[in-house]
């Protein structure tokens, strides 16, 4: 549901005006953006549990889902392109899936634990977090003031995630990518409200061809350059003997 201009209407013209400051900066890597995130829930376990996200991302495709629990467009969204899509790469492991509840309304409803339950309901074999309130004493004194003042109640402040990406409700995804030409660094190719799940599916699929192709080519100049290495050290040999031999028989002289 994107924000109701009553109430949480007023925290997006103000988080609008702050998202850019947050926002990781070149040294930075985007999955720094999940260092706001207080509470994962692994898939198979009751209890709440820990991950590094920068870790289980990093250099792999990925798809971050961001969501409320009361929110129902979420839930259609999660059913309709979300576990169909993570179900085409459910055995590859260099896609990667995760999920994180962002509030901005109703902090009474959409608790932590009601992170998980929509977990459950959506059986999503992947880890789900709980963003943490944006942390405000981060921000520049104007922006502070700006984005409080467009806030209704000060003890409600939207979800930490929510701002830095600049998402403008929910539900909400980022789609990333290793950009191999920076060493790896993550990209962000889409981030929105929705999208086709089959034409990301088929992105993924040639962006995955392209990267096995590549590091099969890397593996082949690095076999390729072995041979050539051992047949000049082996070739050397003989030579050397021959001149060892020819020393001998002319009394040592070359």
């Amino acid at each position: 549901m994107e924000m109701n201009t009553a109430n949480a209407g007023r925290t997006l013209r103000g988080t609008e005006a702050v998202s850019s400051s947050l926002r990781p900066r070149e040294k930075d890597t985007v999955l720094e953006l999940f260092e706001s995130v207080g509470t994962w829930y692994l898939p198979g376990t009751k209890d709440e549990g820990k991950l590094d996200a920068r870790e289980y991302l990093h250099g792999r495709m990925a798809v971050v889902f961001f969501f409320q629990s009361w929110c129902k467009g979420c839930h259609a969204f999660a059913e309709q392109a979300l576990c169909p899509l993570a179900a085409e790469f459910k055995d590859d492991p260099r896609v990667r899936f995760i999920a994180v509840q962002t509030v901005f309304e109703g902090f009474k409803e959409n608790t932590p634990d009601k992170a998980q339950e929509f977990q459950l309901e959506h059986k999503l074999d992947f880890p789900v977090g709980h963003d943490n309130p944006l942390d405000v004493s981060r921000l520049p004194e104007e922006r502070r003031t700006m984005l409080m003042a467009q806030i209704p109640h000060k003890d409600e402040l939207p979800s930490s995630m929510m701002v830095k990406v600049g998402m403008r409700g929910t539900p909400w995804t980022l789609i990333l990518s290793p950009n191999q030409r920076k060493g790896g660094k993550m990209e962000v190719l889409f981030s929105g409200f929705r999208f086709d799940w089959k034409k990301v599916r088929n992105m993924f699929q040639r962006r995955l061809a392209a990267m096995a192709k590549e590091q099969q080519q890397q593996q082949q100049q690095q076999q390729s350059s072995r041979p050539r290495g051992e047949a000049t050290e082996a070739s050397s040999a003989p030579k050397a003997i021959g001149e060892q031999k020819q020393q001998q028989n002319t009394g040592g002289k070359p």
